[in-house]
């Protein structure tokens, strides 16, 4: 990322943030998932510091939401 990225959406569990992280790369957006660890290791429900977030590319932050937001209605 050449840039500040920006979170595009927070997870509480890592299965749903890997999914997510996927999609955005297989369509070609560079994405980094951050405190994914911490929320393994310190797995406490409601806790702010165990939540991942999902950060791409401020240029890619429209398509991004676009791609997450078209996986949702389609679930």
């Amino acid at each position: 990322m050449n840039r500040n990225p920006v979170t595009i959406a927070t997870f509480d569990n890592d299965f749903a943030a890997n999914v997510a992280l996927t999609r955005l790369q297989a369509n070609g957006i560079r994405a980094i998932l951050d405190n994914a660890i911490m929320s393994e290791v310190w797995n406490i429900p409601g806790a702010e510091y165990t939540d991942i977030r999902l950060l791409v590319n401020p240029d890619d932050v429209d398509r991004a939401r676009a791609i997450l937001a078209d996986v949702n209605q389609n679930a």
